[in-house]
Parts: structure tokens; sequence; C-alpha cells
């Protein structure tokens, strides 16, 4: 990545396709150092993606969003990570694919969590759960990754079931990976097992 960027930082040119894919290329950099849980340089990785979300695509303004939220739960900034999902709903409604409003859902659902809404979470991580299976199907990572937080959630409030149900299939990931978040929350009911 650093050659390519260097690469387009090379020529003398303001061509806004080269701009844009630079913004693009930071932002994919802050999901990879998100994905490490590395939130050092996250702010720096997307401001400029969200100073102008008019002019990206919706889907890179979604995930830059979803980053911002990760980054604002990391702080502890809960209202905030909920916010930047409010803020970024036209351009979630406007992406293609599971995993970008599956974890925009997510990232709300567990700052609401931190908040102590446990009804909002719920809504948020059932959402998530429906969006992956309706566009994704029952078996696909979007659908057990959204499926593993919520299990947890269940787990935790005594819905012994329907969360056993839950867990069980997001175990099927195994290494494929996830946010941090929800790797824990597989680990933790691998251990329990």
């Amino acid at each position: 990545m650093d050659g390519t960027r260097a690469s387009l930082e090379r020529r003398l040119t303001t061509d806004p396709e080269i701009e844009d894919l630079l913004v693009e290329m930071s932002l994919v950099q802050g999901v990879s150092e998100l994905f490490a849980d590395d939130v050092s340089q996250l702010e720096m990785r997307i401001s400029e993606c969200l100073s102008r979300p008019e002019s990206l695509w919706p889907f890179v303004v979604s995930a830059a969003a979803n980053v911002a939220s990760y980054q604002a739960i990391y702080a502890f900034d809960f209202a905030s990570a909920r916010r930047w999902q409010e803020w970024a709903l036209p351009y979630h409604q406007r992406t293609t694919g599971p995993f970008s409003v599956m974890y925009g859902y997510c990232f709300a659902g567990i700052a609401a969590m931190e908040q102590l809404d446990v009804t909002a979470a719920e809504d948020y991580f059932r959402k998530a759960q429906q969006l992956a299976r309706t566009i994704a199907g029952n078996l696909s990572h979007a659908h057990r990754l959204a499926g593993a937080i919520l299990g947890d959630l269940l787990y935790e409030q005594g819905h012994l079931v329907e969360a056993e149900r839950l867990l069980d299939e997001s175990h099927k990931l195994g290494s494929e990976g996830g946010v941090v978040d929800f790797m824990l929350v597989l680990q933790r009911h691998l251990l329990d097992r």
C-alpha cells in the first residue's frame, strides 16, 4: 500500500480521482488498523473522508463513520459512537452488501450496551442480524458475526436457548475474523463450553 500511495502522491496533479483514491487508501489502512485493534492513527486516517462526504462513494463514508464509532467506543465516548451512526444513516442506506451497515448497527449496539441501554442494544443487534440475513443469507459471515454479538447479549440476559443457537452458529466462523469486540465474544463463549 505504501508503494501505491507514494506513486500516486508523486504525480504533480490535483486530479480529484487521485485525491479520492488517497482518501480511500487511508480509510483502508485505518480499517486494517481497526481490525488489529490499533486506534492510534484512526482519526487521521478518516478525517478527510468525513470532512467531504459528498464527494466520495457512500460505502467509503459509511465505512469511515464505522471507524469513527469504533474510535469513540475505544475512548469511552459512547454517545458520540451512536451519533456517528445516526449521521451515517443516509450513507449506510446507499451502500450494497451487508458489512458496513451491519458493523454500524453493531457499533451502535455496543455503545448502547456501555450506556446500559440494553433495549436499544438488542434492537441494534437484531437489525444487524436481520440485515445480514436478508442480504447475504443465514450462513454468511456477516450473519454469524452479528449473531455472535446478539447471542452474547441474550446469554447475559438469561435467554439461553436463543443465545446458544446463535453462539453455536457463530463458532463456525473459526478464525475468519472480525473486529476484536466480536472475536472476544466468540473466544469467551468457546472457553465456557
